[in-house]
Parts: structure tokens; sequence; C-alpha cells
């Protein structure tokens, strides 16, 4: 009995050995493209994003942070998406939006005395033009074309793949995100110094669905005597990869799409 044990043991890891062996031949661009043809089975998701964007110009009086924290659980049958966002600005009170998204409308309130009413998307803009790419689950297009320039890490019960973008790449980058990220790569006489450009993409390694996402740029741009200091940072997590509980919508919502 003792040597049929110690067998199965034995073959537990050579199996194991063999597995490791297996994942360490991917390459980071398969990786990549695996995750996004697994994006395609993804069907609900729970997520969280913390958001944060800096602004300082020369002027310190006009320095200004803006955070946003969310929370949010999307299903495809049927169309919804709930959220609950916390806003905090410097000089003011934090304040808390809940919005629910119905097909191609959304419904929100401010703090919970408010009504419910429909907002334009507009709304959510405001969190960032990165938001669009990872809400509610991570849209690797955004990264298409970067797709052999990541680095392959090892991370718990997956892959993270890193990129630390050059000036170049993050003037390609930008062209698809606006000028909020690009504004200085449109004015000839801008001086752009670049911080920090790191982004990592963790996938796990069975599902290959994007667990986490993490986002820093760090730039100030310089033109003539003036400068104007930008920071960005996402973090954000994915879970529950379908296996949401049903979203439940407000009856005054379910009134006002009638």
């Amino acid at each position: 009995m003792l040597k049929f044990m110690m067998l199965g043991v034995l073959l537990l890891a050579v199996a194991g050995c063999t597995q490791v062996k297996a994942n360490k031949s991917l390459t980071a661009k398969d990786v990549f493209e695996k995750s996004m043809e697994a994006s395609s089975d993804l069907k609900d998701v729970q997520a969280h994003f913390a958001i944060e964007n800096l602004s300082a110009p020369v002027d310190p009086e006009q320095k200004k942070t803006t955070k946003y924290d969310i929370q949010s659980v999307y299903t495809s049958q049927p169309s919804l998406l709930h959220q609950i966002v916390r806003i905090s600005q410097t000089g003011t009170e934090p304040g808390d939006v809940e919005l629910y998204r119905i097909d191609d409308r959304l419904f929100g309130k401010d703090g919970k005395e408010s009504e419910w009413e429909e907002v334009p998307f507009l709304l959510t803009e405001t969190f960032g033009s990165i938001y669009r790419y990872i809400n509610p689950a991570m849209d690797l297009s955004l990264f298409e074309n970067f797709k052999d320039e990541f680095e392959l890490e090892p991370a718990d019960y997956g892959y993270a793949l890193t990129l630390t973008m050059t000036k170049d790449q993050f003037e390609q980058f930008s062209q698809q995100l606006g000028p909020e990220y690009g504004g200085a790569f449109q004015d000839d006489k801008a001086f752009l110094l670049v911080e920090r450009l790191d982004f990592e993409i963790v996938v796990d390694r069975n599902t290959f669905f994007v667990t986490d996402f993490k986002m820093l740029t760090d730039t100030t741009t310089y033109v003539g005597r003036d400068s104007h200091r930008t920071r960005h940072k996402v973090n954000a997590t994915y879970s529950y990869f379908n296996d949401v509980d049903a979203i439940q919508v407000p009856e005054k919502i379910r009134n006002l799409t009638k």
C-alpha cells in the first residue's frame, strides 16, 4: 500500500513539473492572445476600480486630485450594469453616486435622498478616458499594438504582463485615449517629460480572464515657462467570472424605462 501511495505522489510531482514546464513555454504574446480569445466567453463579472487623476499646473492653488472608487457588477443576459461610485476631489466633500445601465440607457442618483433620473453617458467620461476600456471588464484591444512589447512574469494563480512604455509608444497609445493623455503631442511648442509609464495586466492561468489591471502614467508638459504635471493611476480587479448574483433593478427605474 505504501508503495502505491509513493507512486501516486511521484506521478503528481511529475505532472506538476510538466504543467510548470508547459506554462513556462508560453510567451507574453501567447498569454495576451489567449486572454483576448477568452474574453468572448466572459458574460458576467464583478469589478472594483480605484482611479486617481492629478492635475498640477504651475499655480499651486490650481492643483487638483480627483479619486473615484467604483464597485461594479455586470451581467450580459439581461444587459445590466450596477455601480456605486465614491468621488473625492480636492477642496470638496466626498460624494456618492449610484448608477444603473440598462442596455443603452443610464440612470443615476446623487446621494440617498435624491430621485432616480436618466443621465447622459457623458457622466462616466468624468472617470477618465481609460474607463471605457476597463469597464465592465478589461478590453485588451487597447494594447493590441503593443502585444509584442510585454514582458511575462510569474504571478499568483496566473501570469503578469508588464510593460514600461517609451515616449514614442506613449504617443501612439495616447492617440486612442484622446487629449487627456496626449495633449502634449498635439502642440508643436510643447515638450513632454516622462516620469512613469507603467502597465501591468494579470491573467488567470486556467481561464485566461484578466483578474487585475494596473496603470501609472506620470508626465509633465512644458510650454515656454509654463508646466503642467498630469498623473493617472488605475487599479482594477475582476472576480466572480460568470458567477454573479442577479442585479435587482429598483422599481422606480423600471418605471422610467417603460
